[in-house]
């Protein structure tokens, strides 16, 4: 009987999960591993469908110029650089400081 709910329990917890692509297939994306981080999460259900009614599966640059052009206060900015890149330069692992900034 407790396997029962067990298998219960599991089967209400899938319902409010969902496999998202951190890089949609349609981009290139497809299972393992992008810089170390698994392409494929697990998320809840509801937030993932929101993501997609807001942002369908743009490109990062797409995302990112919406949430600056309608979604956040003016006087502010959120900008999106590749992961290991400064200003297009490719930094080598470890070479930023404590305070964030490469040197």
């Amino acid at each position: 009987m407790g396997n029962h709910r067990h298998k219960h329990r599991n089967r209400r917890k899938n319902r409010k999960a969902s496999r998202h692509h951190r890089r949609p297939r349609s981009l290139g994306g497809r299972p393992g591993n992008i810089c170390g981080q698994p392409c494929v999460v697990w998320t809840n259900r509801r937030k993932h469908a929101a993501w997609h009614i807001l942002f369908d599966n743009w490109p990062p640059e797409r995302i990112f110029d919406e949430i600056n052009k309608r979604w956040i206060d003016p006087e502010y900015e959120i900008v999106l650089r590749k992961k290991g890149l400064v200003g297009g330069v490719k930094i080598p692992v470890g070479k930023e400081g404590r305070d964030g900034n490469f040197h």
